[in-house]
């Protein structure tokens, strides 16, 4: 398993996190690949690769091994310090002498919301190490499955897949909320009026993901349009967010966002229009069935 922090538009994972960490303490590639069983060129790579995502350099190369920049240094203790929390955890886990509380974990693949959850894992942690936790991600029709079935006792998923779990067989909490916008690009010919209207977008169109990319999405914004009296001349799918993102900046189109869900839209570049009092966010989802008091902890450690 490979849990993520978000970090703007890009994703920091953790085999990155302790490959940088082993550089770091060893201060030479050749070291670092001896320790890590992988080739130097492979963690070659994936320092080129966070130093990329973060925009920082991390190392001075020299030909005696890398030595830590100022940045790199700062950043070694702030994540040492994360995973030693981590390992301390773990390690009173596995000394505990009631090992039959667990609790399986689900969230999506490159999450938005990572960050979050991990933090409030690491808090639950912390405060319950009887309990053993295990976390996977997934795609979002995997999760759906895996909550229905035995695989996960919780999982996250975003507001707008409410309806779905909103039955019987379900409980869940909003996790944490953050507005809806309908948000268009700057060269959107509705963006340069002096006074937005909604009734400019009445013959354009209105921009979804698939299915598998985002469960009742298209249902979703349907009903937001509905809701809230926006017009709209068709419905189009994009392949993926980042399609998403190109219609956007051409002005072809529009498109419903959170921050909490597609954090990478939250750039500048484009024009939102705020609907009133709607939230979106994450919501953290369990079977109503559930025996597992772990659960109920892990609820205890929500804040709002």
């Amino acid at each position: 398993m490979d849990l993520i922090y978000h970090n703007g538009n890009s994703d920091i994972t953790l085999n990155q996190m302790y490959t940088f960490l082993v550089v770091a303490e060893y201060g030479n590639f050749t070291k670092a690949s001896a320790e890590l069983h992988i080739s130097q060129p492979t963690i070659s790579k994936i320092i080129s690769k966070l130093e990329e995502v973060t925009g920082l350099n991390l190392f001075v190369r020299n030909p005696r091994g890398a030595m830590l920049t100022n940045s790199g240094r700062i950043l070694y203790q702030e994540w040492k310090t994360a995973l030693n929390v981590t390992q301390s955890g773990y390690e009173k886990a596995c000394s505990a002498l009631n090992r039959n509380k667990n609790i399986r974990i689900g969230f999506p693949r490159s999450f938005y919301g990572s960050s979050d959850i991990l933090s409030i894992i690491q808090e639950f942690a912390q405060n319950y190490t009887d309990v053993d936790i295990s976390m996977e991600e997934a795609d979002p029709l995997e999760l759906r499955r895996g909550i229905a079935g035995s695989k996960y006792d919780v999982i996250f998923a975003p507001s707008y897949e409410y309806e779905y779990y909103n039955s019987n067989n379900y409980s869940s909490r909003l996790f944490n909320a953050s507005p809806i916008s309908l948000c268009i690009g700057k060269s959107h010919t509705a963006s340069s009026q002096e006074h937005f209207s909604k009734e400019l977008l009445h013959n354009d169109t209105l921009i979804s993901l698939p299915e598998e990319i985002a469960p009742d999405y298209d249902n979703f914004i349907r009903n937001l349009c509905e809701k809230h009296d926006i017009p709209y001349l068709d419905v189009t799918i994009a392949a993926n967010l980042e399609s998403a993102f190109i219609s956007l900046i051409r002005g072809n189109g529009h498109f419903f966002i959170s921050s909490a869900w597609f954090p990478g839209l939250a750039a500048e570049g484009f024009y939102r229009y705020q609907l009133s009092e709607e939230k979106g966010g994450t919501l953290m989802v369990w079977k109503k069935d559930a025996a597992n008091p772990a659960i109920s902890d892990l609820k205890k450690c929500i804040h709002y």
